[in-house]
């Protein structure tokens, strides 16, 4: 909320892949977010969802406001910077590493984590216990 303080307007931006499968992207959470943002005072003036947000033929072609809240993992938010160099890109998501989903579970599981996320291997996702991540 921070870092839209000063927008009026707002488009929210979400992958409807990895960040759907984890439940911090898709069409569900992006509504969720567009209520929460436009109750607390932020203008969600547009919502996009792409199928895969670090595929930057995927974004070609959008023409989303100055301030775009971004539902996607690190690759999306570089491929969004270099698609509009000029917006201001709020990132929503940290990427804690790679992952595979299983769909007997609807979760996807954290197999290799990034650096500062070791502990938190095996994590699935989405999950109720925030506690896994340290």
């Amino acid at each position: 909320m921070e870092q839209l303080s000063t927008a009026r307007e707002v488009t929210i931006l979400s992958c409807n892949t990895c960040t759907r499968y984890c439940g911090t992207g898709g069409r569900l959470a992006m509504d969720h977010l567009a209520f929460h943002l436009n109750n607390n005072g932020v203008t969600v003036v547009g919502k996009e969802l792409v199928t895969k947000v670090c595929i930057q033929e995927q974004l070609r072609g959008r023409n989303p406001t100055k301030t775009i809240v971004l539902m996607a993992c690190s690759s999306g938010l570089i491929s969004a910077k270099e698609t509009w160099p000029d917006a201001v890109i709020v990132p929503t998501n940290t990427t804690l590493g790679i992952g595979s989903y299983d769909p007997e579970t609807s979760s996807a599981t954290l197999l290799f984590p990034f650096a500062g996320y070791e502990t938190s291997r095996g994590a699935q996702f989405p999950s109720l216990n925030t506690e896994t991540i340290r």
